[in-house]
């Protein structure tokens, strides 16, 4: 059974309607529903990473969600098709911030 198989259609439904009805939902809901989609649909991987960098950047609550959060973003970023457009970009992006936030003292 697949991950996709698991989900209940509403479940899908529930987290494509609450990106599309507010403006500005907080990080977690918004990663949170994107991580929902790209196990039905990993053409919502891109906005994943995004998200995941844009969480990071607007300050993780914790270093060790920080962490989390980044290491999430790498391997999302991974997980794109090597035939992706934005693959380069999002995994070099996502390896910085992962670097910079090893570096800098948590």
């Amino acid at each position: 059974m697949t991950s996709a198989e698991n989900i209940h259609p509403d479940m899908v439904i529930r987290a494509r309607v609450k990106l599309l009805g507010v403006d500005r939902l907080p990080h977690e809901e918004r990663v949170d529903a994107y991580r929902l989609l790209v196990r039905v649909d990993p053409r919502h991987l891109p906005r994943l990473v995004r998200y995941l960098l844009v969480w990071d950047k607007d300050g993780a609550p914790a270093p060790a969600l920080r962490r989390a959060i980044l290491e999430e973003a790498v391997s999302a970023a991974r997980r794109l098709p090597a035939g992706d457009p934005e693959r380069a970009e999002l995994l070099d992006a996502a390896l910085a911030a992962y670097e910079r936030a090893q570096l800098s003292p948590m």
